[in-house]
């Protein structure tokens, strides 16, 4: 006898991983709580977080949706409300510190390159900027009263993960979504500088945002999962794997210990369902870096095996994938502009 022999096969790799198809290694767990179909959820994060948005949607849960403005193409109805993609734990916590009033920053209203005027904290949210600032001003008041709304009325927050790299202001330490030069050249407030988060960072941003969410609606419950998307560029002077795994592995361990330690916060493991070994790069696209539908469909399974009803039907599953808004994919966007005029 030894201390493995009478744990689950999942416990060993040879029975659960080796014999098996990559699509078929089920990561999926017996949580406790279940989500039903008349709980509200919503959902913020990474542009992957975009895809458990569509599912709920497909499947007809209580996806909460509690900002109907016109925005970039169809994504508008994947986000709770008109955010955009939250990539850190850090603008996450900044996005609720405005929304509850607890903390002031500049107004960060830049131009973009046609003299419309972009929302610096969510600058790709609507399809043109704003003619005035006063139309501006009117509509961050709007969204913020909507995520206010959001954390009191929720009885489920799922919150993806994506990067440890981002843009701040020098003048108050606001986090943006884009960097700069993608968008707009005026930054209006002032200068705007690279930043880096570490373990003892995001442990403590994560940590604010659970105490804090659940302070203000004591029912609310949380899942926190690690986008398996690798970073589209670095800005630190390293290749882009080291940053994307140092990246990775700082927001995987902050999501484990903090679900571990609190009550009602559960983690997924969709980061390593798509990127572990196992799966030998199947789940990505040709890029490396995108998921596949493929990849997709195996991630809304286990969780649907883990959060939802055990039934859920198949068919919902092989629906096409949503096409997600990814911010870092303007930098991509603007190299292969940049390849194509210099070789012109």
């Amino acid at each position: 006898m030894n201390p493995y022999n009478n744990l689950p096969l999942t416990c060993r790799w040879s029975s659960a991983v080796s014999e098996m198809h990559p699509g078929l290694i089920d990561l999926s767990y017996d949580c406790e709580e279940r989500i039903t179909e008349s709980d509200g959820v919503f959902s913020m994060g990474s542009c992957f977080a975009q895809y458990i948005a569509a599912h709920l949607k497909r499947i007809s849960y209580n996806y909460l949706r509690y900002e109907s403005d016109h925005l970039c193409g169809t994504h508008g109805s994947l986000f709770s409300a008109n955010y955009g993609n939250v990539y850190s734990a850090r603008q996450a916590r900044q996005l609720f510190e405005r929304a509850f009033g607890l903390r002031g920053f500049d107004d960060h209203v830049w131009l973009d390159f046609t003299g419309q005027y972009l929302d610096a904290f969510r600058p790709r949210v609507f399809e043109r900027g704003f003619d005035t600032v006063v139309e501006l001003s009117r509509a961050r008041v709007s969204h913020l009263n909507s995520v206010a709304r959001l954390v009191r009325e929720a009885d489920w927050f799922v919150f993806t993960l994506g990067l440890t790299e981002g843009w701040e202001s020098v003048s108050d330490s606001a986090v943006f979504p884009v960097a700069p030069g993608v968008l707009s050249d005026n930054f209006g407030t002032g200068a705007i500088r690279p930043v880096v988060w570490n373990y003892s960072n995001v442990m403590e941003d994560l940590l604010w945002i659970c105490d804090f969410l659940r302070s203000v609606n004591p029912r609310l419950k949380l899942i926190i999962t690690v986008s398996p998307v690798p970073l589209a560029a670095t800005h630190q002077r390293q290749h882009v794997i080291r940053s994307s795994v140092l990246s990775k592995s700082i927001l995987h361990v902050v999501a484990n210990e903090v679900a571990s330690s609190l009550p009602s916060v559960f983690y997924f493991p969709s980061f390593e369902i798509i990127s572990s070994s196992a799966a030998d790069g199947i789940f990505f696209n040709d890029d490396l870096r995108t998921i596949s539908r493929f990849g997709v469909d195996c991630v809304m399974r286990a969780f649907d095996r883990t959060f939802l009803r055990r039934d859920t039907p198949q068919a919902a599953m092989s629906q096409p994938q949503s096409a997600v808004q990814c911010d870092e994919e303007l930098l991509t966007r603007i190299d292969s502009q940049l390849d194509r005029l210099r070789k012109s």
